[in-house]
């Protein structure tokens, strides 16, 4: 490109002078080579490469740029030889400061490393060093908020942690971290993004159409994989159009609009099972019966591994984006023999005549069953997406924050709770999901707190209650969200050999 290639606008950025300049451009549109041809007039002019600051990115593109500076002074001082001045600027561009950002800020460092309080020695920590000293300073920073009289992190914990431990929610505030200093200031983003969920739905948040768009994306990649499966030779027609079929499922729920009726079709989701072949047959027939192909044993073992990938996947995605506890209690539904009563969470705002209704109804409800089973659960309807409620309204009615609505719902829990011990005495033992109910649950029992004994999952402990109206009463707590969907079966079932049901 020379001088007379230039447009308008390049040749602004090329030859302006006197004030900042910011050029924004595509890749590939020759922001580089302006900015070296902006570098060599500036040369030209009388100034010297060496007093000149260049920082890119990457080594490769500092690299780039400074052959490019090298090649453009040459050149400019071959087709110039009675410049003394061109010539000698070529032999300076080894001392051109051109290179990476970091690669600056280091050399600034260690010339100035006392203006900040370094030691002389310091050194660049390597990445095995950088992620030990990330996951030490995450454990203290745990322990620290885990202390914590108001329970904020239990509860984090609770709604994002690891199946097993509080990995995934480590791993959740390191990315966040990593992000948000991405960004140009990085503390404002976080008090903006803290701000998000703060009542409203789901489909209000800002967030809901960029998460519904990425789900979406997902679920579109996994039904181009089944289809994909579906190419190799030799296959069955009935695996081919069963595998179509569930390919044409993962894109109709893809397509459902809005993020909470998504998730509610995802959560729905039920892929079926493969059909089986009649046993020894070797190919497909028509309806004559005669033999149109031919089964390839190889490409047929091909397809269900690579389905089953697929469908590994879609789990995965529901375990992203689904509640567990959801999953929990339906796998616990199908499984045990158990009165079952939802709570209606809207009810226990509304008021306290239709609070004292609502909590009348659910104990009426469970005690008129109790004789029949031997357990009883009793569930906010707020398991499900379509019956979440947008909190925001009885926030500013009762001039209270989030939290304070939250334990709205949980005090109800706990006073149903109350009333059903002292009224039903087969109730021998006690299971709770999530930290904030538990805590409920020992202010309105009156107790001092819970004598754990025994480890039933991790993040699930067996105990007593310790003091109050039901001391000494069994129970398991375990966070919301712990463990697959077979945890509260485990949870139910260790209780009941406890108990001895």
């Amino acid at each position: 490109m020379t001088e007379f290639d230039y447009t308008p606008e390049q040749r602004a950025a090329i030859f302006d002078r006197g004030s900042d300049l910011l050029v924004s451009a595509g890749a590939g549109s020759g922001k580089t080579s302006v900015l070296v041809q902006r570098i060599i007039e500036r040369v030209r002019q009388g100034g010297s490469v060496d007093r000149i600051l260049a920082l890119t990115f990457t080594k490769a593109a500092a690299s780039d740029m400074r052959a490019r500076i090298d090649a453009a002074l040459n050149e400019a001082s071959l087709a110039a030889p009675e410049d003394l001045h061109l010539a000698r600027q070529a032999a300076l561009v080894g001392q051109a400061r051109i290179g990476t950002i970091h690669s600056f800020c280091l050399e600034l460092l260690r010339a100035r490393h006392y203006r900040v309080g370094l030691s002389p020695t310091f050194r660049v920590a390597g990445e095995g060093e950088l992620s030990a000293l990330l996951e030490q300073v995450l454990n203290d920073l745990f322990e620290e908020w885990y202390a914590a009289p108001d329970g904020r992190l239990q509860r984090l914990a609770d709604a994002y942690g690891g199946s097993r431990d509080d990995s995934e929610l480590a791993l959740l505030v390191q990315r966040l971290h990593d992000y948000s200093m991405s960004r140009p200031h990085p503390e404002q983003w976080l008090r903006r993004a803290a701000g998000c969920g703060e009542g409203g739905s789901l489909d209000e948040q800002g967030f809901a159409p960029y998460l519904a768009r990425a789900l979406a994306g997902d679920l579109r990649a996994l039904a181009q994989r089944m289809q994909a499966a579906t190419q190799l030779s030799g296959l069955p027609l009935a695996y081919r159009r069963h595998c179509l079929t569930e390919a044409d499922m993962l894109e109709e729920t893809a397509a459902v609009p809005g993020l909470t009726q998504m998730l509610t079709a995802l959560n729905e989701l039920r892929l079926p099972s493969l059909p089986r072949l009649k046993k020894g047959a070797i190919g497909d027939m028509d309806e004559n019966g005669e033999y149109v192909s031919f089964y390839d044993d190889d490409n047929i073992q091909r397809f269900k591994e690579r389905r089953t990938a697929a469908r590994d996947s879609l789990k995965k995605l529901k375990d992203r984006y689904c509640s567990r506890t959801t999953a929990q209690l339906e796998e616990f539904w199908l499984t045990q023999e158990a009165n079952n009563v939802m709570v209606r969470t809207r009810e226990r705002l509304e008021g306290e005549e239709r609070r004292e209704k609502e909590i009348s109804r659910v104990v009426g409800d469970v005690l008129i069953e109790a004789e029949k089973y031997t357990t009883s659960s009793v569930v906010g309807d707020g398991i499900y997406l379509e019956n979440r409620i947008d909190f925001r309204p009885y926030m500013e009615r009762y001039n209270c924050s989030m939290e304070e609505v939250t334990d709205m719902i949980n005090n109800s829990l706990a006073e149903i709770t109350v009333r059903l011990l002292r009224q039903q005495p087969r109730f021998q033992g006690l299971y709770a999901c999530g930290g904030d109910v538990t805590q409920a649950l020992c202010g309105h029992f009156g107790a001092a707190g819970l004598d754990l004994k025994d480890e039933v999952l991790p993040l699930a402990a067996y105990g007593q209650f310790s003091g109050g109206e039901f001391d000494g009463l069994d129970f398991i707590t375990k966070g919301g969200s712990q463990g697959d969907k077979t945890a509260l079966n485990v949870c139910v079932n260790y209780l009941k050999e406890k108990l001895f049901i």
